[in-house]
């Protein structure tokens, strides 16, 4: 089957080739040579009157083509892709024969128990993650109980539109009504006469779950605002033949012309979201089902209305600003990157919002003052735990980061996001399960913060002597300065390791940025021969965890990454993941009370607390996709500011090396 396409007929997606493989789009406006059995356009597309004129010339079907329920968000200035496809109407010779959904509604012998099942889990999933429609921030109201909503935007004409005002007048005053307004319809005369009648007017980008919330009764000509408010159980009155009119669950005026026969809202449901909808994974690229697409919008939602909150974003490298306005898309758009404190305290009075900062050693405590004194929320920003292949200091972007609005995950001494979501969340089994499926997929995979490529590790060891392994870390880190306990350097962790193990085999480990030549935590190499009985550099970090027996750390991700791979932890800082029962604790947090299970840590720190961001797509995304990519080196995200600076790395390191050479044995 072709589906013949006039140019401009649909919208200009690579994913529409899954979705519609049928689809034969012509690279002239000549379309004599291609055979097909159908015309299809995109509904309001550039192409629609060519595709209804070439459907008359050739004599066949016109087929109108639109996304389904599962509609990805329209955002100003960014493409999103599609995710959905269904036909919503084919028009014939002799007249319209409705839609796909339609088509199978007026049948019988598809009504599996299976699939009813399945529709009374998706109904129940929309209800909960509130997806469908539009996702925008909620709006404010003028304070008056509008409990009657008319969603004039998929009206035919301002005529069918303003005997949909009317219908609703008839039920109810004026001053109970909003009325959803859709400017591109350029109804003026619909728009004035609602307003001096007293109704509010709501634009039609308004969050649609957040009219429901408020809403007793809906009047539509047809979209998914009325379906939506059928699945949240509200009264739907239709002034137009929708797909979920006449089926004996909606109150039709006499336009709207009878079924068949009568069909339950699982029944609806079912036809239309899980038979008659294909869906598409913008990720892989591959087809996928309705539950995996309602899973990625929840996921999408809860991303751009926490967004939303951010007014703009302040203190970002040039090198990350591109990739930071990714990690905040918002209803509204990409945010605003201030250059300067004023700008971005400016921005975010006359908002009222908060301003996401990345931290800088010399002007934190002066910028969070002059916030705090204007009763500004900040929001600090670091990198995230599964981070990116190669260094931060290598200017190698990150594909997750954390938006912390109380604290910082590596600030112990006040709570952060992470601790409270720890200390607060009841972990449902669907939430725990992912988790455990994120901690499969990062050992199967091999997966660490940075991945560094690296040699395994080869060492011999006294049989009977356990096995210890101590990361370094660079000492100016700012989890070492405000949760390292009392210990301020390497050495000093190595000695009191070594004092408490003395009979162990220790392996130390320095930490890679130090190696590559951009941060402070060298230990002398008599210091660590003396107190490690290995000293490895090029060595992979998870051959080491694998090759041990205990991790003894101050406040390094590798305790996080030993526990994923069921090591022992000691514990002689105060790291996020320390606290919670999971790990051996010389120094613990008395706030952490709570025994956590290790699936409701990871749930906590991998899935809840950061963004994450596709690097290839650029789009929103759950930490498995950015497992994906990092396995993956075909899409390893590396730019050649990363690849220079690691050149530069490399030459100081080098330069420190030969200077240390030197000058050995000389006093200086």
């Amino acid at each position: 089957m072709n589906w013949l396409v006039p140019p401009g007929g649909v919208p200009n997606s690579k994913l529409l080739s899954i979705l519609a493989p049928e689809l034969r789009i012509p690279e002239t406006e000549s379309t004599s040579s291609l055979a097909a059995t159908t015309v299809a356009v995109w509904r309001n597309s550039a192409g629609y009157r060519r595709g209804q004129k070439l459907a008359r010339t050739r004599k066949l079907p016109l087929l109108i083509l639109d996304q389904g329920l599962l509609a990805t968000p329209p955002l100003p200035h960014r493409a999103m892709p599609l995710l959905s496809l269904t036909a919503v109407e084919t028009w014939w010779a002799s007249g319209c024969s409705g839609g796909w959904a339609e088509t199978t509604l007026a049948t019988t012998g598809w009504e599996t128990p299976e699939l009813l099942s399945r529709a009374r889990d998706g109904i129940t999933t929309l209800v909960r993650s509130r997806v469908g429609g539009v996702i925008a921030a909620p709006a404010g109201d003028d304070r008056t109980h509008r409990p009657i909503v008319i969603d004039a935007s998929r009206a035919a004409s301002e005529a069918t539109a303003e005997a949909l005002l009317q219908l609703a007048l008839d039920h109810s005053d004026a001053g109970k009504i909003r009325l959803l307004f859709d400017p591109n319809n350029h109804f003026e005369r619909l728009r004035r006469r609602a307003i001096n009648v007293g109704c509010a007017i709501v634009s039609s980008q308004t969050d649609t779950w957040s009219l429901l919330d408020s809403a007793e009764a809906i009047f539509t000509c047809g979209g998914p605002v009325g379906f939506l408010a059928l699945i949240a159980g509200r009264t739907v009155h239709c002034a137009a033949e929708t797909l979920y009119s006449g089926w004996g669950l909606t109150r039709d005026t006499k336009a709207v012309p009878g079924r068949p026969r009568t069909r339950s809202l699982e029944e609806v449901f079912a036809a239309s979201c899980l038979e008659t909808t294909r869906y598409v994974d913008p990720f892989h690229e591959r087809t996928t089902s309705f539950e995996e697409t309602s899973a990625l919008l929840s996921d999408w939602r809860d991303t751009l209305i926490r967004n939303d909150k951010i007014a703009c974003c302040f203190g970002i490298d040039f090198w990350k600003r591109d990739r930071t306005r990714d990690f905040f898309l918002a209803p509204r758009g990409v945010p605003e990157i201030a250059r300067s404190a004023a700008r971005a305290l400016e921005l975010a009075a006359a908002s009222g919002k908060a301003i996401a900062y990345w931290p800088q050693r010399r002007t934190m405590a002066a910028f969070e003052g002059m916030a705090h004194s204007r009763a500004i929320t900040v929001i600090r920003i670091e990198d995230g735990f599964i981070r990116s292949v190669g260094l931060g200091t290598n200017l190698v972007l990150p594909a997750s980061i954390v938006a912390d609005s109380r604290g910082i995950y590596y600030d112990p001494t006040r709570p952060s996001d992470l601790e409270t979501i720890l200390s607060e969340t009841d972990f449902d089994p669907a939430l725990l399960a992912r988790a455990e499926g994120v901690a499969a997929l990062l050992v199967d995979r091999g997966i660490t913060k940075y991945n560094l490529a690296e040699n395994a590790v080869a060492l011999d060891v006294p049989e009977g002597r356990r096995r210890i392994l101590v990361p370094g870390q660079f000492e100016d880190d700012k989890s070492v300065l405000l949760g390292g306990a009392g210990i301020a350097t390497n050495e000093e962790l190595l000695r009191r390791v070594r004092a408490a193990n003395p009979d162990a085999f220790i392996v130390y480990k320095p930490h890679p940025d130090v190696e590559s030549g951009h941060r402070k935590g060298i230990v002398a190499n008599e210091v660590m021969t003396r107190l490690a009985d290995a000293v490895v550099r090029r060595t992979a970090i998870l051959s080491l965890i694998e090759w041990a027996d205990e991790i003894h750390t101050l406040t390094s991700q590798t305790g996080f990454e030993a526990l994923l791979r069921g090591r022992k932890v000691v514990t002689y800082g105060q790291p996020y993941y320390a606290g919670w029962g999971l790990t051996v604790d010389q120094n613990p947090v008395a706030r952490r009370r709570r025994r956590l299970t290790l699936p409701e840590l990871i749930a906590g720190t991998l899935i809840l607390y950061p963004r994450y961001v596709d690097p290839v797509t650029r789009l929103p995304c759950g930490p498995e996709i950015v497992i994906d990519r990092i396995a993956d080196p075909k899409t390893r995200d590396q730019s050649r500011l990363s690849r220079l600076r690691q050149i530069q790395g490399m030459v100081f390191a080098a330069a420190k090396d030969c200077a240390g050479r030197l000058f050995s044995g000389r006093r200086v």
